[in-house]
């Protein structure tokens, strides 16, 4: 197949939003196969060394009497936080505005008028 012909297909098949790469640094398939296990091998070893440096954390922090009383002190806390957020009922907003790049939503300002969400936007623009 020539470029041309392949490059039109392409277009036709993913768009115009299309985009192609050639290779500079090309390996056959079965320099690729022996990577692939070579990868996987050393995911392996970093799994399980992972594992053992968590359990080994994990029995170093159970010991400790300090910080057993830093984790119950935190989860409290936490839980003091989590019952005054504003995802529990306690506030919000009415308007939010921002901006959209694809599944991504960026938000810009917020506020419960129109009036105090331009006031936010323009503040934040004049700087």
């Amino acid at each position: 197949m020539t470029r041309d012909a392949a490059l039109k297909k392409l277009r036709r098949l993913l768009g115009p939003a299309a985009y192609w790469r050639v290779g500079q640094h090309v390996t056959g398939p079965d320099r690729r196969r022996a990577y692939d296990l070579q990868l996987a091998d050393a995911k392996f070893a970093l799994a399980m060394l992972a594992r053992d440096r968590a359990d080994r954390r994990a029995a170093l922090l159970a010991a400790d009497p300090v910080f057993q009383a830093l984790d119950a002190e935190t989860k409290a806390a936490t839980k003091r936080a989590e019952a005054v957020s504003y995802h529990n009922g306690a506030g919000g907003y009415r308007f939010e505005v921002g901006t959209r790049d694809g599944i991504f939503a960026q938000p810009k300002a917020y506020g419960d008028t129109w009036e105090e969400v331009f006031a936010k936007l323009e503040a934040r623009h004049d700087k």
